[in-house]
């Protein structure tokens, strides 16, 4: 009718609340018939939240670290020119610290395989586990060092032509006896490595 006025449309939240109280009733009744299938939905939705978030967590982290890392290297080569020792020769420095850090992490590695000692009445399996593991250190290692110091390094630390053969009382058999040779002799390398910088590549530069 003309000039009657006509009542206010609802506002958007009343009808939101409407639409979302008939979509609750009219999906309760789903619920209520299958509350099993309706957990289960729930609980992989609230999964995939949980990991996506760990995930990113993760990633996050992984960042922070390395960056903390190379601040922590920078710092390092700033502290060792405040020293007066030049930049070139300050970098220098600090990857050979940190070269030196990690060769004697695998020299500490290999103490416990040295000092292994096989019972001679031990199944043959139990050494062969041993021999593995020493050839399993030594691949590592050796690997390591050709990646950060250079195959001249790594050739130092497979060299075989110094030192005695020795046999040991308590080896399992002869094949232990070159086994522990081998360790003993990849050791006695590992510390030259440590305590000279001649073998390292790095070294060139200065």
């Amino acid at each position: 009718m003309a000039g009657e006025i006509e009542a206010p449309e609802d506002p958007e939240a009343v009808k939101w609340l409407r639409w979302a109280y008939h979509h609750f009733v009219r999906e309760g009744q789903v619920i209520k018939q299958a509350p099993f299938a309706f957990i289960l939905a729930i609980a992989g939705v609230g999964s995939f939240i949980f990991f996506g978030l760990q995930w990113h967590h993760a990633g996050e982290t992984a960042v922070k670290d390395a960056t903390l890392e190379n601040q922590r290297s920078h710092i390092a080569v700033l502290e060792e020119e405040v020293k007066g020792v030049q930049p070139q020769q300050a970098t220098i420095n600090v990857k050979r610290k940190k070269i030196v850090e990690q060769l004697q992490a695998f020299y500490v590695e290999s103490g416990p395989l040295k000092n292994t000692e096989i019972p001679k009445t031990a199944p043959i399996e139990q050494f062969n586990s041993y021999k593995n593991a020493i050839q399993a250190w030594a691949d590592k290692v050796g690997h390591w060092i050709n990646d950060n110091m250079g195959e001249a390094a790594k050739e130092k630390f497979y060299d075989d032509s110094s030192g005695m053969f020795l046999m040991y009382g308590n080896a399992y058999n002869d094949e232990d006896n070159r086994y522990k040779n081998f360790i003993t002799r990849l050791r006695r390398n590992l510390s030259t490595l440590i305590e000279t910088n001649a073998w390292d590549r790095s070294s060139d530069a200065q």
